[in-house]
């Protein structure tokens, strides 16, 4: 139940998201003061128990299995704060699809994925503090969850990126991902489905789908957050074209 709250109030608070530019350094952008847990007493304290869950019959999550990929030391980036701190900013790719990925109208055969909870066509992108959409600042971009996550923390399993590629989609995971800065007390894990439109699970003409594990924090101390939460800064959840 808790889950399914905080997804809810992350897709509503999309529409209130303020708009940011990419940033080259970690600077606090919002000093807030208040934590989501003061306001909403119902969420709960986090154990840090992020391994994959069972999951009912019918369930759209995919568990990892020994066909993923980690690319959580492959990640780089080419300018700046990301540059220096991959893994924290970071990107991974090109990655060649092999299939042709339909995004309003557009056709894309290759993506990056960025740390920061998102994936983005024709370059990477490092922004840390989530914009609203439609934003006039972000790339074509696909996000189940852009916020700043920061892989450079401790914990046992915690802080992977992980991809799958088939022969018509993509499945790509953030497991366990803590927030900037190295922080590991609360994790979210969440993945991400990209199809030709041809996926018998996801269901023909349907190429897109956004799953949810257990999600614990919304932003980073530089996004104005306090301990993963803030006052009217939020996380970014859906899709935008150029």
């Amino acid at each position: 139940m808790f889950v399914f709250k905080l997804i809810v109030y992350l897709l509503i608070s999309m529409l209130f998201s303020y708009e940011l530019s990419a940033q080259e350094t970690k600077v606090v952008v919002i000093n807030n003061e208040q934590n989501l847990q003061e306001i909403y007493p119902e969420v709960p304290s986090y154990s840090n128990q992020f391994s994959s869950l069972a999951k009912s019959v019918g369930s759209c999550w995919n568990d990892l299995d020994g066909t993923y990929s980690n690319i959580t030391n492959s990640v780089y980036g080419v300018s700046g704060w990301a540059q220096a701190n991959p893994g924290d900013d970071g990107s991974y790719g090109p990655i060649d699809l092999g299939f042709t990925y339909t995004f309003y109208g557009v056709e894309y055969t290759s993506v990056y994925i960025n740390v920061n909870g998102n994936v983005t066509f024709g370059n990477l992108y490092s922004a840390y503090s989530a914009s609203g959409f439609p934003s006039s600042s972000v790339p074509a971009m696909i996000a189940p969850y852009w916020g700043d996550v920061d892989l450079r923390g401790t914990g046992l399993g915690a802080n992977q990126i992980y991809y799958k590629l088939d022969s018509n989609k993509i499945t790509i995971q953030w497991v366990g991902t803590g927030h900037y800065n190295k922080k590991t007390a609360l994790t979210n894990t969440f993945q991400l489905v990209m199809t030709d439109g041809t996926d018998p699970v996801l269901g023909a003409g349907y190429n897109t789908r956004f799953a949810y594990d257990d999600m614990n924090w919304c932003v980073g101390d530089a996004s104005g957050g306090t301990n993963g939460f803030g006052s009217n800064v939020y996380g970014t959840v859906g899709a935008q074209t150029e």
